[in-house]
C-alpha cells in the first residue's frame, strides 16, 4: 500500500508541477507580438478560429513535461526575453521536482529489495 501511494504522490506531484508551469507559460504569451513562443512555434494557434485555448494549453504542457523530465526536445521554445527568464525559472523547479519525484521511485524500489532479501532469507532452506 505504501508503495503505490510513494508512487502516485511522485506521479502526481510531476503532473500537478507541470500543469501549473503550463499555465504559467500560457499566460506568458503575447497574443499580439510576432516573437511570442507560439507564434514562432506554430502561427496557426494562435488563430481563434482555428484552434481553441485547449490547443494552446497542450502545447503549453508538453513544452512542461519535456522541460521537468529533462527530455526538452526544443520545438516549442521561448522566444521572448520574459520567456527564457521564466523558462530558466521552470528547469530550476523542474530540476527540484525531477529529483524528488525519482528520490521517491528509488526509495519504492529500495524498500521493495530489501523485503524481497529479507522474505527470502527467512523463507530459504
Amino acid at each position: 500500500m505504501r508503495t503505490g501511494l510513494a508512487v502516485f504522490r511522485a506521479m502526481f506531484v510531476m503532473i500537478f508541477t507541470a500543469h501549473l508551469l503550463a499555465c504559467f507559460f500560457y499566460m506568458m504569451m503575447d497574443k499580439q507580438a510576432e516573437k511570442s513562443w507560439m507564434n514562432r512555434y506554430d502561427p496557426e494557434l494562435m488563430d481563434p478560429e482555428i484552434s481553441g485555448p485547449e490547443h494552446r494549453f497542450a502545447t503549453a504542457f508538453y513544452w512542461a513535461v519535456t522541460t521537468i523530465s529533462t527530455i526538452g526536445y526544443g520545438d516549442v521554445v521561448p522566444k521572448t526575453h520574459n520567456e527564457r527568464i521564466y523558462a530558466l525559472i521552470a528547469q530550476l523547479i523542474g530540476a527540484i521536482v525531477f529529483a524528488f519525484a525519482l528520490g521517491n521511485m528509488t526509495q519504492v524500489f529500495v524498500r521493495m529489495c530489501s523485503l524481497t532479501t529479507v522474505f527470502s532469507n527467512t523463507f530459504s532452506c
